[in-house]
């Protein structure tokens, strides 16, 4: 076995290309030397926490500040990882032009901005969507809501063969 002075080699000493995978130690490739333009493939990512909520009853809201969405809460531990939340419904409204507006929010802070979901051009049309986002979750225990809000008359999640589905997956 070689020795090299104090044992330790610098990357002038170690030819591009050298170092296979094989050689890594596990856990040695961290976050800090990933590029950030990196193309790691989802599949490559392994989901630590996973967590869906259904609800299939009709629910309504007159609000025109958000409010959350009935049965649509995840409380769970976080380990401060990327978090992908995706939430889907069905929405109308009671109204011609009824604009219905969700976001995702963690804690009190929003997580998926503001997506105008549904906006109706004949009263009692109906619409489905999804509202998705993805950003690092905070560490610890974690409440993330969905909520949503109306520009006027009155926005119903509709119980037909769709239903409220929100889940959140957190990866390594």
């Amino acid at each position: 076995m070689a020795t090299f002075g104090s044992g330790i080699l610098g990357s002038s000493q170690i030819a591009d290309g050298a170092i296979t995978t094989a050689k890594l130690a596990d856990d040695a490739v961290t976050n800090v030397k990933v590029s950030t333009s990196a193309a790691i493939a989802w599949t490559k990512l392994a989901a630590i926490n996973q967590a869906t909520v259904e609800a299939q009853t009709n629910i309504t809201t007159t609000s025109t500040t958000y409010v959350d969405v009935t049965n649509m809460t995840i409380t769970a531990t976080f380990n401060a990882k990327p978090t992908f939340v995706i939430f889907t419904s069905e929405v109308s409204s009671s109204v011609s032009n009824g604009r219905t507006t969700y976001q995702i929010i963690e804690g009190a802070a929003v997580k998926g901005g503001s997506v105008i979901l549904s906006t109706t051009t004949a009263a009692g049309e109906g619409n489905e969507g999804t509202v998705h986002t993805m950003y690092t979750s905070a560490s610890g225990s974690q409440t993330i809501k969905a909520q949503w809000r109306t520009n006027a008359g009155t926005a119903t999640q509709e119980n037909s063969t769709e239903q409220r589905r929100m889940t959140a997956i957190e990866f390594s």
